[in-house]
């Protein structure tokens, strides 16, 4: 499935979202390793923050987004 294309409503899903998604998902191993290596008990959650970008908003850029809130 990771590997496949899909562009439908709900999920756009291509090589440009493929590639981004690994280099966010590097980025945030590449600091928790570093932060493990100085404190063993850091966490996951302590290396993840809010100012992460959606790892696929150049893939979205343009479209229609609605929100199921409310």
């Amino acid at each position: 499935m990771f590997d496949s294309n899909t562009e439908n409503p709900e999920l756009i899903w291509n090589d440009t979202a493929r590639k981004n998604v690994r280099e966010a998902v590097k980025k945030i191993l590449d600091k928790l390793v570093t932060a493990q290596s100085v404190d063993p008990t850091h966490k996951s959650s302590q290396t993840v923050t809010g100012e992460q970008q959606c790892a696929y908003q150049s893939v979205v850029d343009g479209e229609l987004i609605g929100s199921d809130a409310g």
